[in-house]
């Protein structure tokens, strides 16, 4: 299996025809030609990936016996509080 490492990510979600909710996941992916990878998921979809993220993230503090930081900004920029994670 290859690894990609992202080093910029967006959320955005977007109503489609059909009055369904589709969420759009961009991964900005470093490469010499500029490669970005552009993901659609439902909402269903969607949230299993946050739920899961969010239980491996955990588990993966729990085994370093310590939070993952992130900074002031990085909580602003996604308008969520540290206390919320």
């Amino acid at each position: 299996m290859n690894q990609i490492f992202a080093d910029n990510l967006a959320v955005k979600c977007h109503a489609d025809v059909a009055e369904h909710t589709l969420v759009e996941l961009f991964l900005g992916i470093s490469t010499d030609n500029g490669f970005h990878t552009r993901v659609l998921l439902n909402e269903t979809n969607a949230k299993e990936l946050a739920l899961m993220l969010r239980r491996v993230l955990k588990e993966r503090e729990r085994q370093l016996g310590r939070a993952i930081e992130l900074s002031p900004k990085q909580f602003e920029r996604i308008g969520v509080a540290p206390e919320d994670w």
